[in-house]
């Protein structure tokens, strides 16, 4: 269990596991969305199959046997599988902490209801503190007004809610503005991550990229809010993250590069036993001041 601040003996107190606490699935590279910041790589061949539920189980119990302690159902957008409840609902019962992040087009009245029955938190995106902030960030008309709709449904449930900001050329300055905006919502957590050209988004690396100083000085004169502000610059993501992709294939993100790790379906769990690699430190950090993990 972490009980101090000293990261070394934090560590000392978790098994040393082949899987790293902190998992990140990207269920899906299918989305309903076209973000041109998107982190995800280009398939050559398309869009890749969804794993099989069967399969997909079997997947989340190998990491649940192995150390994982926290599941971010992540996509693509995850929603856009039909069996995703199923999925969370079966982590859970596995003692699994379980995360939803999505765009929050697909979710409605029902699902918010059945997934309040074993969902931990659910992650939203606000890239703006107005529409046509956010909407021109994210590349969709109309985005923004989905996300408010998602917040004030989401704060009349026991789910936990955290908000994440991608902060880019177009809305770094904008940061005190979508502090104001999330007052109004019963918000836990909010995390600020720094563009990086990864992915698809190396298209636009021109357009989106910001210094680290630049990244960082958007928090000056933010003042108090009731929620955690939580900075997650380029350098403190790499090797925090255990990233499975629709495939099975696992990478971390180092710089604006994936390192791979090994097949997730098909290769023995000591395979990602990589500490050259993954930060346990960084990655326990990370699900801390994001979800509270202990």
């Amino acid at each position: 269990m972490i009980k101090n601040n000293n990261i070394s003996e934090e560590i000392e107190e978790i098994p040393q596991n082949p899987i790293p606490p902190y998992v990140n699935w990207e269920l899906t590279n299918r989305c309903n969305m076209g973000c041109p910041y998107c982190f995800l790589g280009e398939n050559p061949d398309g869009v890749i199959p969804d794993m099989p539920t069967e399969e997909a189980k079997y997947l989340i119990r190998k990491l649940a046997d192995n150390g994982a302690r926290m599941l971010n159902y992540a996509g693509g957008e995850p929603l856009l599988r039909a069996d995703l409840p199923e999925l969370i609902e079966y982590g859970k019962s596995l003692g699994l902490r379980t995360v939803l992040s999505t765009n929050g087009i697909l979710l409605s009245d029902y699902l918010i209801k059945e997934l309040g029955h074993y969902l931990d938190w659910v992650s939203l995106p606000m890239d703006g503190y107005d529409q046509e902030t956010h909407d021109s960030v994210r590349g969709r008309e109309g985005h923004f007004n989905e996300v408010l709709s998602q917040l004030e449904r989401i704060g009349e449930t026991d789910i936990n809610l955290k908000i994440n900001t991608m902060l880019c050329r177009k809305n770094f300055t904008y940061v005190g503005d979508i502090a104001n905006l999330l007052d109004g919502f019963d918000v836990r957590k909010w995390k600020l991550f720094q563009f990086s050209a990864r992915g698809k988004a190396r298209k636009i690396r021109d357009e989106y990229a910001i210094s680290d100083e630049e990244f960082l000085s958007s928090r000056e004169n933010l003042g108090y809010h009731p929620f955690d502000v939580i900075y997650s610059s380029n350098l403190l993501r790499d090797n925090a993250y255990f990233l499975i992709g629709a495939d099975g294939k696992v990478n971390s993100p180092v710089g604006d590069e994936y390192v791979y790790l090994g097949d997730m379906v098909n290769d023995d769990a000591e395979t990602f036993r990589r500490p050259d690699v993954i930060s346990i430190a960084k990655n326990v950090r990370n699900a801390g001041v994001s979800y509270n993990m202990r």
